[in-house]
């Protein structure tokens, strides 16, 4: 024949290594398919039963509501329920679920920023800061002798919460701010700065500049100058404003200026003794 032995024998390995490369990759294939279907939700069992368990145990999980901590014992109370019924643990979905229910117990311990070591103590602190909310919403902070009525009521009542302190500690600012009381000219100044009024001068000013500049324009600068002003000043004299600045001029022990930017910030007394304000039906402020 024209075929040498040599050709023969190279093409015969030839055939058998493109076999064995075959061979591997089927072999890889199925080694992956084995893999996944012993993969449930990242986890590597050693088995397909073990696997298959998991799965089970992963649709009670998917199920379980992590609305309310109610919801979530009883998913929990379901999920150990399955693992019990299969005979397999997944530390996994264990964690999860204490994790949720912690954050829940702790969410409960918390009331007004302080965390407490139990819900009893939690629960006393929410009595207390409602009663506190409720004697501010109650009463009257106009005078001194009403102020210094409420300071007394709230040292009697042996409140333990760290608001009850703040509340005094605002309180007693106010009875140094009405030791300034009139203040000269403050009524009007509030009227002024009614959005209503605020806009009549804005329009009136406007006028004027556009007759200065026609009529008397060498005054004309002077004039846009002080309608500048005043747009800037719109821009200052707002309720949120005055009341960043009374604050800033409290922690200065400025009290004569607080008091006058408090009358002009117009604050509530939630506000100002700095407690959450109501909520409506559907929970918002």
């Amino acid at each position: 024949t024209n075929i040498s032995k040599t050709t023969l024998e190279k093409e015969e390995k030839r055939l058998q290594y493109t076999c064995d490369e075959y061979t591997a990759y089927i072999e890889k294939t199925l080694a992956e398919f084995d893999l996944k279907a012993r993969t449930v939700d990242g986890i590597e069992y050693d088995t397909r039963e073990k696997a298959q368990k998991a799965s089970k145990l992963k649709e009670v999980f998917d199920k379980v509501d992590f609305s309310s901590e109610e919801s979530a014992l009883e998913g929990k109370k379901s999920y150990f329920a399955a693992e019990a019924e299969v005979g397999l643990t997944v530390p996994k979905y264990q964690e999860v679920l204490d994790k949720k229910l912690q954050e829940f117990d702790l969410k409960a311990r918390i009331v007004d920023g302080v965390e407490y070591d139990s819900r009893e103590k939690a629960a006393e602190a929410k009595r207390q800061a409602d009663a506190l909310i409720q004697l501010a919403d109650a009463s009257n902070f106009d005078t001194a002798e009403q102020i210094q009525s409420i300071i007394e009521k709230i040292r009697q009542s042996n409140y333990t919460i760290p608001a009850a302190d703040k509340i005094v500690e605002r309180l007693c600012i106010r009875l140094d701010m009405l030791k300034y009381y009139p203040i000269n000219h403050i009524e009007t100044l509030k009227f002024v700065l009614q959005p209503k009024m605020k806009l009549i001068i804005t329009i009136s000013l406007l006028i004027i500049v556009w007759l200065t500049s026609n009529i008397l324009p060498s005054l004309g600068d002077i004039v846009v100058t002080v309608y500048v002003i005043w747009l800037i000043s719109l821009i200052f004299t707002t309720r949120k404003s005055f009341a960043s600045l009374m604050e800033m001029l409290i922690k200065k022990q400025n009290y004569k200026y607080a008091a006058f930017c408090y009358e002009l910030s117009h604050l509530s007394v939630r506000d100002f003794l700095e407690l959450p304000q109501k909520k409506d039906n559907k929970g918002k402020a």
